[in-house]
């Protein structure tokens, strides 16, 4: 059996976690209602992706289009004040989850994993909904 690596399993989780959030928002940016696609379509993190407990939260995560994402999300406060407004319990919540969870072990990541998967199952999409390229080099990472 093979030593657990997190970081490859991270990429894993973070590519399950893009496609739940795009189907849910039905591939549609939340903030301005384009319909986007490819590069153009980003899950964008409200609290930043460096904590565990909130990275593959579904609350914490929303579908912008590029333009939106990075004019409005990055390069100044509108886009977290619309979210504050338009999305009160769940900026709130995000809020509320401010603390540090210890170290994270496999068990923590199967069971993010286990999560995800069901939210696959319950939108009824597939969870290797990704470019064959991606699936590949997310694959290799995980058999190193």
């Amino acid at each position: 059996m093979s030593k657990f690596k997190p970081k490859p399993f991270k990429t894993w989780l973070d590519a399950l976690t893009r496609v739940v959030v795009k189907t849910r928002d039905d591939w549609q940016c939340q903030m301005c209602g384009a319909v986007v696609s490819g590069r153009q379509c980003h899950a964008h993190h409200i609290k930043t992706r460096k904590y565990n407990y909130l990275r593959w939260d579904l609350l914490n995560l929303i579908t912008l289009c590029s333009s939106c994402h990075t004019v409005k999300f990055h390069e100044g406060p509108e886009g977290a004040v619309w979210f504050a407004k338009e999305y009160h319990s769940r900026f709130e919540y995000i809020l509320g989850k401010d603390r540090h969870v210890g170290t994270w072990r496999e068990d923590d990541f199967l069971g993010v994993e286990e999560y995800l998967l069901g939210k696959c199952r319950d939108l009824e999409v597939d969870p290797y909904k990704m470019s064959e390229a991606h699936a590949k080099r997310l694959i290799k990472k995980l058999r190193r």
